[in-house]
């Protein structure tokens, strides 16, 4: 079977989706030595070259397949049989991070995509309910693969990488947030929670690191008011914004963190939390945002309600030294269900029952 992966998004910087796809890459060689696998020959991300030295190049030849890891469209042949990626439906399940316009406009488009597709692919039950209630397609089109943690999230003990990280960012004790700068991450709802934290005498200091991109149409918006928030409760100089982090830097934040927080109210999957988790920081959540597949019984669940029910989760936690642990551990054994073996052997699953391949 010749399946062709469309690569558009690895000319990006890499986030969530584009972190997929590269994570997908890497496993599916090892996964499915059987069938003949071709890229699109885009290459413009240095990060990402090695694939097309694992992988030949589109060519003049017909495909079985089409996977689009992402929900986009562009003609890449025809015949073939097509599949997407759905990560979330933001622009129907949370319209208000969108312009109106650009939401009608997205539903029109993706309505007229799923007409082309032999199936979708969705990494939780809730999106798998989603697709299904907001673009009309039948249940047994859609396949629910989960994510998982790169293998390089895991937990860094070596003290010079630690000391490292922390002279680098200008670290002492922190809680750490991964996450883009938009409406539905919640952010300065997170401000709030840490400065009532900050009012109590043993976590004076503490800081909180809000690791992310601050682009699109909701970055510099978000940031404005997380600096307004912090300004106004005096903790200015205790909520860092480092901006975009290179992955190889991401274990050694987690690894160095206190705690990951994450009070995200929509997440397609949540991946974030599970990084931590690997990484051997304990992960704080709001119910409801993170999926409950993910979160499990690895995180502390909060649910959702004020910044002071937020707040006191987090100081419990902090200020039980055995209990901190056991959350730890707790979240370490939890993620080791999730790899990307699995979901590449899950994805090329939905490859072969797509094309009648036993």
């Amino acid at each position: 079977m010749r399946i062709l992966i469309d690569t558009l998004l690895l000319q990006r910087t890499p986030t969530g989706m584009e972190y997929y796809l590269a994570d997908l890459l890497e496993a599916i060689p090892e996964v499915d030595p059987e069938n003949q696998y071709y890229l699109t020959p885009e290459h413009k991300n240095s990060q990402f070259r090695n694939f097309y030295k694992t992988f030949p190049h589109k060519a003049r030849i017909s495909f079985h397949l089409i996977h689009y890891p992402a929900f986009y469209w562009r003609s890449l042949g025809p015949s073939a049989r097509v599949v997407f990626t759905v990560h979330d439906l933001l622009y129907l399940s949370y319209p208000k991070e969108f312009p109106r316009g650009l939401a009608i406009r997205l539903a029109r488009q993706q309505r007229e995509m799923i007409e082309k597709a032999a199936g979708v692919i969705t990494c939780t039950p809730r999106i798998k309910q989603e697709v299904v209630k907001f673009l009309g397609i039948s249940p047994g089109r859609v396949y629910v693969v989960p994510l998982a943690p790169a293998p390089l999230f895991r937990p860094v003990r070596d003290a010079a990488a630690l000391a490292g990280i922390r002279k680098k960012y200008g670290l002492r004790t922190f809680l750490l947030c991964v996450s883009s700068f938009t409406p539905r991450k919640n952010l300065p709802f997170l401000v709030r929670a840490f400065a009532l934290l900050k009012k109590e005498k043993s976590f004076q200091d503490l800081q909180l690191v809000l690791v992310g991109k601050q682009d699109g149409i909701w970055g510099s918006r978000i940031a404005s008011e997380i600096q307004a928030l912090a300004t106004q409760n005096g903790i200015i100089g205790d909520v860092l914004c480092p901006g975009y982090v290179s992955r190889q830097d991401l274990p050694v934040l987690y690894s160095a963190a206190s705690l990951f927080v994450y009070p995200s109210v929509y997440e397609g999957f949540g991946l974030p939390p599970l990084e931590a988790m690997a990484s051997g920081c304990p992960a704080v959540v709001l119910r409801d945002g993170v999926a409950p597949e993910v979160a499990g019984t690895g995180a502390l669940v909060i649910e959702p309600g004020e910044p002071d029910t937020f707040a006191a989760g987090i100081a419990e936690l902090l200020g039980d030294p055995e209990r901190l642990e056991r959350q730890k551990e707790a979240g370490f054994n939890w993620v080791q269900q999730f790899s990307w073996q699995r979901t590449a052997r899950e994805t090329v699953a939905v490859y072969r029952h797509l094309t009648g391949q036993k």
